[in-house]
């Protein structure tokens, strides 16, 4: 047996305390490994294996195949990550904000009648009420398919794998 070999893996598309179990699970129970630590907030895994039984390519594999895609961290690009996280905050609020304008008008159409008297009528004798649902099915299909996709991109197969 050779002397146990340590590998830092970078992990993605971990949101929760669940999504860590679940990794440090899929690492853990691969032959030769012998310790796994998974942090959250960095994103990364550190794992001790015996690389007579495993490499690292196939530790990082097995974050994959648990639906968590994960790379070998090697020591020249051991980096802080501050820039792609920066980026990920801009992107999610850029899709929350255009969520939000998107679903602002669909909000007024439909709920606009409970605050302001005469409001349903307003909308029936000037767009008429099936011109209104139709609005609001764009509008909230706009919604789903835009700022939304990461809920089919990546819930829908989370739940198919039972997570």
């Amino acid at each position: 047996m050779s002397n146990p070999q340590q590998v830092t893996l970078t992990i993605r598309q971990m949101s929760c305390a669940s999504c860590v179990g679940r990794v440090d699970k899929a690492l853990a129970a691969l032959p030769g490994v012998s310790s796994v630590s998974v942090n959250l907030a960095t994103e990364k895994a550190t794992v001790a294996y015996a690389p007579d039984k495993v490499t690292a390519e196939q530790i990082a594999a097995a974050a994959t195949t648990a639906g968590y895609p994960a790379q070998v961290l090697a020591d020249a690009t051991r980096h802080d990550d501050t820039g792609r996280k920066a980026a990920e905050t801009r992107d999610l609020g850029q899709r929350t904000l255009l969520a939000a304008a998107l679903a602002l008008p669909v909000f007024v159409l439909e709920m606009g009648a409970h605050m302001i008297p005469g409001f349903h009528a307003l909308i029936h004798d000037s767009i008429g009420m099936q011109t209104s649902w139709i609005l609001q099915f764009l509008l909230t299909t706009l919604v789903l398919v835009g700022p939304g996709r990461d809920f089919f991109l990546n819930g829908i197969p989370a739940l198919f794998k039972g997570a």
